[in-house]
């Protein structure tokens, strides 16, 4: 973590098992088709993040994550997320 002022700015990394389920379908000029499965994949992330501290108690934080996971074909994702946070 790198604490710049009422900001801090920090990395993110690490590796999980990922559980993935499939299920689509559609229709086709040659008719209906669908397909379903699922699997379990080992995958990586990495990103990073920013705290805002809008009081000793309160902070506004946001953070970005690029996962890398493949299974029978590569299911990379990159994720948002926010949030507001109160220390008790």
């Amino acid at each position: 973590m790198l604490p710049v002022g009422q900001v801090d700015l920090f990395a993110l990394g690490g590796a999980g098992v990922y559980f993935l389920r499939d299920d689509e379908s559609g229709v086709l000029p040659t008719g209906k088709w669908g397909t379903t499965g699922s699997g379990t994949s080992l995958g990586f992330h990495m990103g990073g993040g920013v705290d805002v501290h809008l009081s000793p108690d309160v902070s506004l934080g946001a953070e970005v994550k690029y996962v890398l996971t493949q299974h029978t074909i590569r299911l990379d994702s990159l994720l948002f997320t926010g949030g507001l946070t109160y220390r008790l």
